[in-house]
C-alpha cells in the first residue's frame, strides 16, 4: 500500500466524525477510486492484452477482495499486440 492509500484509509479512523470530516472522507475516497479507474483505463490502452491479463488476476485496491467484474468492463481502446 502506498502512502496515498495509507493516508486515505487513515482519514476514516478518527475518534469524532463531524460533517466536515465526513465530506472530506467521501471526497478523498471518490477521488481515489476514480483516479484508480482512470489509471487502469490508461494502462489498458497503453499495454493492451498483457495488462488486461494482469489486472484480471490482481485484486483492485484491496488485496484479497474479489470485486473485479465492474472494473473489468473497461474496453481496450487501442490494443498493442506484443
Amino acid at each position: 500500500m502506498n502512502e496515498g492509500n495509507m493516508l486515505q484509509t487513515g482519514f476514516w479512523w478518527v475518534p469524532v466524525m463531524s460533517w466536515n470530516v465526513l465530506a472530506l472522507n467521501i471526497g478523498i475516497s471518490v477521488y481515489t477510486l476514480l483516479g484508480a479507474l482512470l489509471e487502469e483505463r490508461k494502462l489498458l490502452s497503453e499495454f493492451g492484452k498483457p495488462y488486461d491479463d494482469y489486472r484480471r488476476r490482481t485484486p483492485f485496491i484491496i488485496p484479497g477482495l474479489k470485486i473485479r467484474n465492474w472494473s473489468s468492463n473497461l474496453k481496450i481502446s487501442s490494443c498493442h499486440s506484443q
